[in-house]
């Protein structure tokens, strides 16, 4: 009992110095922002709600005006102004704070005068007017130690010494105060550009969130390219101002500009704004003038550059915009054959010739890469002559599918594109959207997946048989016949040992016989070429299921050029098969 009252007392003791503790922190945080505020020269200034500003001295007089949410320079010109420089100077001023005052009676007694701090006529005056009030800065002489400046505020008797970040900011140059952003949209959308020269002109659309060039052509534009081109034109900014006078633009070759740019943006109202670029200017500089001011500036040069691009780099060189996750179905047609796959059971499966189950990884590798295909080669855009380029009614198309909206209705097309001739000079493949006039050169070696026989996306695993329903295998290889023969109790007999490993081997490999490729089914096949006429072994097979009695027969061919590949007598399929399972078929189950 007694333990647990001295605990108590150590809690409360705890608590009470933690609070304490809080409380004094609080209260010295308290008094410093009431210091610091008091220090301020100006208690109670909002600058949001600043709406002019003028500076004047011996060689300026600037004013500033707020406009919305933007500042303008209305003297010496009309100028838009650098709003980051106008927030600075408010910050500045809201938070200036007094390092030390001087007052009348002060400077009475030491019989100093204003002009002594050099207030009576002061180098520069800032004044900030809001609607209720206006306030007022004089700038005078740098004390001794150069630290600080003096100033008076609102024409006071009053000296008081403040740092002399403020003063700095008001010796600015007029281009400092300005907006160096060559273009003005704002927060705006860029929905149309065009560029022209004196030999060519290219416009580009936004149409549905995508970009599209419409002239010279109305064709797909590359999204990135024109972004980029739209990002450098709105972030363009002045590396030097050269000239407010109209008179110039001849001498900075504006009068007949070599480019000329205009952007529109999305608001119906907007009529857009036009930079046009003239000549070079020295330094890596070009000339240049926003159409309808008369300021005249110079833009980096490797800007200029952009617009000398060739057309083809502002396309779109991704051949579809299908996400594969999208696609239902897929068609391939050529002629009279068609082969067609289709979604199931979170994989795929074949529907057309006739329905067998797909291979998954086949076909979504198909499909990943032919969305992804990339254009090499615009090769026309004007198709006039479809056979020249192999994409006549005899070309092969390839066509993806949606899902259907409703059951029972028609799957949506998502794409359509017919597959023509390689290019007799290039390696290339002659590809065409049904939905566009332009011919693509894509590259050759990415077409090679596009199906061209139904076993291509057909499942690899061509045979399964349980090891327990084999009831008898044949073996001939090399000179040697071999047999081994289950009997009814399970048991492997035959004339000879048996390497019970090695037999093992070729029940584990039957029980699940994939190809790395079906090469052919039902077709006559020249024997030299699988190695047929050469075999490693030949293998036969009996598989018993209830009454049911299958003999399956198998060649297997010499190894050429490192494959191996099998016959499949039944059913006269032609594989490749990995080197490693040809071996194991064709080894020996017997002991020498």
């Amino acid at each position: 009992m007694k333990q647990g009252k001295i605990t108590l007392f150590l809690l409360v003791t705890c608590l009470v110095i933690a609070g304490a503790g809080f409380y004094l922190k609080q209260h010295a945080r308290t008094v410093k922002e009431i210091a610091e505020k008091k220090a301020r020269v100006f208690d109670g200034l909002s600058t949001d709600r600043v709406t002019r500003i003028e500076i004047s001295g011996t060689d300026r007089q600037f004013e500033f005006a707020r406009e919305g949410d933007h500042w303008l320079v209305q003297k010496p010109l009309l100028l838009r102004a650098n709003r980051g420089e106008i927030d600075n100077l408010l910050y500045a001023v809201e938070y200036l704070e007094r390092k030390r005052t001087i007052s009348p009676e002060e400077l009475s007694e030491s019989k100093v005068t204003l002009a002594d701090y050099g207030l009576e006529k002061p180098r520069l005056t800032l004044k900030i007017f809001t609607e209720q009030k206006q306030y007022q800065i004089d700038i005078g002489h740098e004390n001794r130690q150069s630290d600080g400046i003096y100033v008076r505020i609102d024409n006071g008797k009053v000296v008081s010494l403040v740092g002399k970040t403020l003063a700095e900011k008001l010796e600015q140059p007029l281009d400092r105060w300005r907006n160096r952003s060559v273009l003005d949209l704002g927060d705006a959308k860029v929905a149309r550009v065009e560029i022209k020269t004196p030999k060519r002109a290219i416009e580009f659309a936004r149409q549905n969130d995508m970009w599209r060039v419409i002239q010279p052509l109305n064709v797909r534009a590359s999204s990135h390219a024109v972004e980029a081109l739209v990002s450098s034109l709105t972030d363009l900014r002045v590396e030097k101002f050269l000239s407010e006078e109209s008179a110039d633009l001849k001498k900075y070759h504006l009068d007949e500009p070599r480019y000329e740019i205009a952007l529109k943006t999305e608001k119906g109202e907007d009529v857009g704004q036009t930079l046009l670029v003239g000549a070079p200017a020295g330094g890596q500089q070009w000339s240049a003038v926003r159409k309808g001011s008369n300021s005249i500036v110079a833009i980096p040069a490797k800007f200029v550059t952009l617009l000398d691009a060739d057309l083809k780099d502002f396309r779109d060189n991704q051949l579809l915009h299908v996400e594969k996750r999208d696609i239902e179905a897929a068609e391939i047609r050529q002629a009279d054959r068609l082969i067609r796959v289709e979604r199931a059971d979170g994989g795929w499966k074949l529907t057309a010739p006739k329905p067998a189950p797909a291979d998954r990884d086949l076909v979504d590798q198909f499909l990943s890469r032919f969305t992804g295909l990339k254009i090499q080669e615009f090769t026309t855009d004007v198709l006039t002559e479809a056979e020249k380029y192999g994409l006549g009614e005899n070309a092969a198309v390839v066509r993806l599918l949606g899902k259907p909206v409703e059951k029972g209705k028609e799957a949506p097309l998502l794409a359509s594109v017919r597959i023509g001739n390689r290019s007799p000079k290039k390696p290339l493949l002659y590809v065409k959207r049904d939905d566009e006039s332009s011919v693509y050169g894509v590259n050759e070696d990415d077409a090679r997946f596009i199906p061209s026989s139904v076993l291509d996306l057909r499942d690899r695993v061509f045979l399964m048989i349980t090891k327990d329903a084999v009831r008898e295998i044949r073996l001939k290889a090399g000179r040697r016949d071999m047999a081994a023969t289950r009997s009814d109790k399970g048991d492997w007999v035959s004339e000879e040992p048996l390497d019970r490993a090695s037999l093992d081997k070729i029940l584990s490999d039957l029980s699940r016989l994939m190809a790395i490729r079906l090469l052919s089914e039902n077709e006559e096949m020249p024997d030299e070429k699988f190695g047929f006429n050469r075999p490693m072994g030949e293998l036969s097979v009996t598989e018993k299921n209830g009454d049911e009695k299958v003999v399956h027969e198998f060649v297997i061919g010499e190894k050429t050029n490192g494959k191996v590949h099998l016959l499949y007598k039944n059913k006269r399929l032609v594989a490749e098969i990995p080197v490693i399972i040809g071996e194991e078929l064709t080894t020996p189950f017997l002991k020498k």
